[in-house]
């Protein structure tokens, strides 16, 4: 059950005087592992290796790269709210449901006057009602809904300004990283 060496390469460091190696292992399972390293007294000094996997087709790539130690690092501005499970219901829902969602789902439990049968969101509101009461009622859920599309623009950690928050964080991410690629040198193993 131990990792074994699959596969060894090599390719010349920056300053030329050393090398980067990579790694790669596999088990008993089938499964595989991979190793880089700087292997250049000269280049540890002002490089390390950074890894970024990349979604293709149906597998995941890693791409491996050499930067400078003295790139800034990214700052993120966007801090991940954490929702406490004793807030109440109604700011439970609009921390998960967009807007759009509740009106939907709204309007769906209009139309019906029980639980069971209920899909999507429909369900997964009925869920949280239970776990957060114990029981179920459609009659209160509905009221629960009507008033968390009521509060919901007044509410800062509502789901649409939480995932347009996301979105820009990922942007800015994508952003430096580009610019970050250009003053990278990408591994050619």
């Amino acid at each position: 059950m131990s990792w074994e060496i699959f596969r060894k390469d090599e390719v010349i460091c920056p300053c030329g005087e050393g090398h980067i190696s990579r790694t790669i292992y596999n088990d008993d399972w089938n499964r595989f592992r991979e190793q880089v390293n700087l292997e250049c007294s000269i280049c540890a000094r002002n490089y390390y290796i950074e890894s970024r996997d990349i979604g293709h087709y149906d597998k995941v790539i890693t791409e491996y790269y050499v930067v400078r130690k003295d790139y800034p690092v990214y700052k993120s501005e966007y801090k991940e709210i954490k929702i406490n499970n004793n807030i109440s219901f109604e700011k439970k829902l609009i921390a998960n449901f967009s807007k759009r969602d509740l009106n939907i789902a709204k309007q769906i439990y209009d139309e019906t006057t029980t639980i069971k049968g209920l899909k999507g969101n429909c369900a997964k509101i009925a869920q949280m009602y239970k776990k957060h009461f114990g029981k179920s009622s459609h009659k209160k859920i509905l009221c629960y809904i009507t008033e968390a599309i009521c509060k919901y623009d007044t509410i800062v950690y509502n789901k649409d300004y939480l995932d347009f928050m996301r979105k820009q964080e990922q942007n800015k991410k994508e952003d430096y990283w580009k610019e970050k690629k250009k003053n990278c040198i990408l591994l050619m193993f």
